[in-house]
C-alpha cells in the first residue's frame, strides 16, 4: 500500500494531480514529472518543499536542463500556501 503521494498543483488553473508513490526518490519524482510535462508542457517555475528528492543533484540537473526555476520552501509553508491558494 502506498503511503506517500506526489501532489502537483498548477498555480494558474489550480488543476491538481495526486500520484501515489512506492518510493520518493529523485529518479521516481523526475520520471513522474517528465510524464506530466509531456502531457501539459514545461512550467517556468516549480515550488517544492525541501525534501531530499527535490534537493538532489539529479533533480537540480533535471530542472536546469529543462529551463525551470525551482523555488524551495519549507514543507509547513508549502502546505499553508496550498490551503490558502497563495501562488
Amino acid at each position: 500500500m502506498n503511503s506517500m503521494f506526489l501532489v502537483i498543483v498548477d498555480a494558474h488553473s489550480k488543476w491538481t494531480e495526486i500520484i501515489p508513490l512506492s518510493n520518493a526518490t529523485s529518479i521516481t519524482t523526475i520520471n513522474i514529472l517528465s510524464d506530466l510535462f509531456a502531457r501539459f508542457g514545461l512550467p517556468e517555475h516549480l515550488v517544492t518543499d525541501n525534501g531530499t528528492q527535490f534537493s538532489s543533484n539529479e533533480f537540480k540537473s533535471f530542472t536546469i536542463s529543462n529551463g525551470m526555476k525551482n523555488n524551495v520552501v519549507p514543507h509547513a509553508i508549502l502546505q499553508q500556501m496550498v490551503l490558502q491558494k497563495e501562488w
